[in-house]
Order: C-alpha cells, then structure tokens, then sequence
C-alpha cells in the first residue's frame, strides 16, 4: 500500500510489485473522479476519521487483520502534560479543554475522571465512537493503556465537556 502522497521514488522502487495506492479522502466526486482517471481501479478509499490513528485502524483492516492492539492511541495529554509520547513541535501551544469521562464502578456509583484533551483528540474521539458504531463488527479492537479512549472503552463511559481554555 502506498499513499499518493508519496515520493515518486518511492514509486519507482515498487515498480514491477503488486502496490495498491491508497487515498484517504472524503468521498467527494470530484476526488474520486480525478482518483479513477489517474490509477483506474488500482486504488483504494481508505475511511476512518481526521487522525493518522484512526486510518490506521482502517488501512490494517484493508490488510487481512482482524485483531488490533492499539498502544499510544490516548486522546489525551499524558499526566506531565505532553501531547505525543515523541516530540512533535506542531502542536506545542495548542488549546485544551477538560474532559471528564462519567464512570460506572463495580458498586453502581458514578466516578467522574478528568483527562485533558486538545480540540483534534476530542473529536477524534467522537469520530472513533461514530466509526466504531458503524464498523465495529468487523474487527476486534484492544486499546491499552490509562487515556481516554482506554478508560472510555474498558469502562464505557459516558464523556462530558466542561470547557476551560488553558492559558
């Protein structure tokens, strides 16, 4: 599988190898149009949401998996307040709001967890329920770890917005 986006080198090196060009798009006809002209049927749309996270799911479908483990994919600032588990500069400064995740415990009280999230892993999280909602009998999804998209998985938890603007 290779993204459009790729280097024409990258290209080069495969010729005479099975490749199928995958595109994330929005399944605008227009998109598709120019798509179809330029790779006819050698090309696959690939859905899932905004984030590299969420394509991901759907390209190791296209794969043949149908066991994911997901290790990172948190939604949420780490607890000492980063954004990626690497540096990545782009979103240093960002906005964030505070999330609180309504949590059932074992004894049928209601446990409120607060995860601190930007605007782009808020909606990620939106958009991995809707695609969840509607793909999620076809694979079967393990997320690891103590973020939100864990915590709301494992334990089903409703989400809350309470919106506070970092300074």
């Amino acid at each position: 599988f290779l993204s459009p986006q790729c280097h024409p080198k990258v290209f080069d090196a495969c010729e005479g190898r099975d490749v199928t060009v995958f595109h994330i798009m929005t399944f605008q006809e227009v998109e598709y149009a120019m798509l179809y002209a330029h790779y006819g049927d050698n090309f696959k749309c690939v859905p899932g949401g905004s984030t590299v996270g969420l394509r991901a799911i759907s390209l190791v479908w296209y794969l043949g998996f149908r066991l994911m483990h997901l290790f990172g994919f948190d939604s949420c600032y780490a607890p000492d307040g980063r954004h990626h588990a690497y540096d990545q500069p782009w979103n240093d400064g960002e906005g964030s709001t505070d999330m609180y995740a309504e949590l059932k415990t074992s004894a049928g009280t209601d446990a409120i967890k607060k995860f601190r999230c930007s605007s782009w892993q808020a909606h990620q999280v939106e958009q991995f329920f809707a695609f969840l909602k509607k793909n999620g009998d076809q694979f079967k999804l393990n997320i690891h770890g103590e973020g939100l998209l864990a915590t709301m998985m494992n334990t089903g938890a409703k989400l809350h917005l309470q919106s506070v603007k970092e300074t």
